[in-house]
């Protein structure tokens, strides 16, 4: 070679830049532990003078702004006026009424950030909203969707960049069924490496319902416990924290669920049916299905018994359950209710960071019962409202 060939080449490599690439997570893999070889799908390079995508519109749509923030340091915003896919309440009622459709795009306002959706959890509160019984949704035309997990894509003015890119989990109230959501950053509970979006969720409300309910139970090593609804998402955390803190558990569930929660340590499972009778003399009960049987129930607790209501999976209890408190007076029993709205974002993040710790070293468990694609949604109410399948339903976003 000349030396002005050599110095033709060396000029040339100095005014280009390295290509550099990145391999993300691609949708169709989100919680399932494997690669994706589908780099047409999957990679993002990142070029000299701007970032370019290759393949999918998922690619496209959701992984821009990462790939420019995570090579360049650059300070991401979603698109004004974009469009993406959700579902929308169109009817109150049954399931038919959840349709899937597009609707605007979020965009990070001052003091909030993006999430690029990749689960969204499928719980009984989205239920009653569908079904118009839930305050503040006596109107169709909503996302429905309580939480979900995913990657931070977006951080509008007065949020720290740290959150770009960021493994998240989010408590949103509503929204959730969606390809991505607007957050306040205080609802927002970093997921540890090792643990997927879709554990994460499975985990999610219904474990944090499950811890403080136990707080506030003021659960103790040896206590007699019992958990109705056992085989729910909330009744499943509650058993697997319950057993880990000691405690003597029995479980109240279905036919279809008492041999999975056998195995989880208990110390007895009883097949709900009817005529079934429960045994008293519990130091603690956790409730989330309440329903006309809850008078019957407060008759189950021992001497300073504590009862905690942590749902109404099975409808409102009767104007008169209270009677079977005043008729145990001289027993002192204490009867809590619990919700999550009464939690600041400090405790809920605590709480959710120590659930997902426990997760990542296997102590504790998430249990997902079928996953769902987001134009399924109609389908997951479904087999929610079924009843008969054990641990959380989730959709992919």
């Amino acid at each position: 070679m000349s030396n002005e060939d050599a110095n033709a080449a060396s000029q040339g490599a100095r005014r280009r830049r390295p290509r550099r690439t990145a391999s993300l997570a691609c949708p169709r893999r989100v919680g399932t532990g494997k690669a994706c070889t589908d780099d047409k799908s999957c990679t993002v390079g990142a070029f000299a003078g701007g970032v370019s995508v290759k393949g999918s519109r998922w690619a496209r749509a959701n992984l821009l702004a990462i790939a420019t923030s995570k090579f360049y340091g650059l300070g991401s915003q979603t698109v004004p006026g974009g469009r993406m896919k959700a579902v929308t309440v169109e009817k109150l009622g049954g399931p038919e009424g959840l349709v899937l459709g597009e609707v605007a795009d979020p965009v990070a306002r001052a003091g909030e950030v993006v999430v690029a959706v990749e689960a969204s959890g499928v719980g009984l509160v989205d239920v009653f909203q569908r079904r118009g019984q839930f305050p503040g949704f006596d109107r169709p035309g909503f996302v429905p969707g309580a939480e979900v997990a995913g990657r931070v894509i977006d951080a509008g003015p007065g949020v720290a960049r740290e959150w770009m890119g960021k493994h998240v989990f989010a408590l949103v109230r509503t929204g959730g069924y969606a390809q991505r959501v607007a957050v306040d950053p205080g609802q927002l509970i970093p997921v540890p490496s090792g643990l997927s979006s879709v554990e994460a969720v499975a985990l999610g409300i219904n474990g944090l319902v499950a811890k403080f309910s136990l707080l506030r139970a003021g659960l103790r090593p040896g206590e007699r416990l019992l958990v109705r609804g056992a085989g729910g998402g909330i009744g499943l955390s509650v058993v697997q924290l319950a057993v880990l803190e000691g405690a003597r558990v029995t479980a109240l569930t279905t036919a279809a669920r008492a041999r999975q929660l056998a195995d989880l340590g208990v110390e007895s499972v009883i097949v709900r049916q009817a005529g079934t009778d429960v045994p008293g003399g519990f130091d603690i009960i956790i409730d989330p299905v309440a329903g006309p049987e809850l008078g019957t129930f407060l008759q189950k607790l021992r001497p300073n018994g504590r009862y905690v209501i942590n749902g109404v999976a099975a409808g409102f209890p009767t104007p008169d359950f209270g009677m079977g408190l005043l008729a145990n007076f001289a027993k002192s029993p204490v009867l809590c209710l619990l919700s999550l709205d009464s939690m600041g974002p400090a405790e809920l993040a605590e709480a959710g960071q120590a659930l997902f710790g426990l997760a990542v070293t296997r102590k504790l468990v998430p249990r997902v019962g079928r996953t769902f694609r987001l134009e399924e949604a109609a389908r997951a109410h479904e087999v929610l409202e079924d009843g008969q399948v054990l641990g959380k339903i989730v959709l992919l976003a």
